[in-house]
């Protein structure tokens, strides 16, 4: 055998492991993102258990900071003889509904809170959902417990939203539960106490 061929025979057998160890360096960052979509399924059960936990803890959080809990909830936009886009949900309604879809359930359940936090009828821009529950807290209309109530929900949404995880049943029950609890003491505000003026 010459020393063509050996070269040929070394070269070959280091082919594949090289591709595959520079696949993995140009490519760790997406495969890192696959990965954690995949925690749910396939990650170790602390992973899995995290965002369980960060649920339960969310759903006795909400039945503290916001004890009522109705079957229908007035919309914002529906009150004071204002056109119906669509029916009012039952939290029956939505809770079977996100059972069925997940993600999507979480996206119109937290839709309540920002429909509740930036009414359509009082002809007012739009701010995020984390700073309008700035301004309520810091003008004193709603507690630190809802506060907090709606940062945790808006921090579970978003990993939901982003794909980082997909809740299982019970986890979406306790998410829809729980920001249905957060729009209907955000519901209850004053219209005016709801709603401080901007700070320009």
């Amino acid at each position: 055998m010459g020393w063509l061929e050996a070269s040929v025979k070394i070269v070959t057998a280091l082919a594949w492991p090289a591709v595959v160890l520079v696949a993995v360096i140009l490519l760790r960052r997406e495969i890192g993102q696959v990965f954690r979509r995949l925690n749910r399924f396939a990650g170790p059960a602390g992973i899995e258990a995290e965002f369980r936990e960060e649920v339960a803890a969310t759903s006795e959080l909400a039945e503290v900071a916001a004890p009522d809990k109705p079957d229908e909830l007035a919309l914002p936009s529906q009150r004071d003889g204002a056109a119906r886009l669509a029916p009012n949900p039952t939290l029956s309604d939505l809770i079977e509904e996100a059972e069925r879809h997940p993600v999507g359930g979480v996206m119109r359940a937290w839709h309540l809170v920002e429909d509740a936090l930036n009414p359509r009828e009082t002809g007012r821009r739009l701010v995020p959902s984390y700073q309008r529950l700035m301004e309520l807290r810091r003008e004193g209309v709603i507690s630190d417990d809802l506060f907090v109530l709606g940062r945790r929900l808006q921090e579970l949404r978003n990993k939901v939203a982003h794909g980082r995880v997909i809740p299982d049943p019970p986890e979406v029950r306790d998410f829809v539960t729980s920001t249905w609890r957060l729009a209907a003491a955000l519901n209850q505000l004053p219209t005016e106490s709801a709603l401080p003026p901007f700070e320009d």
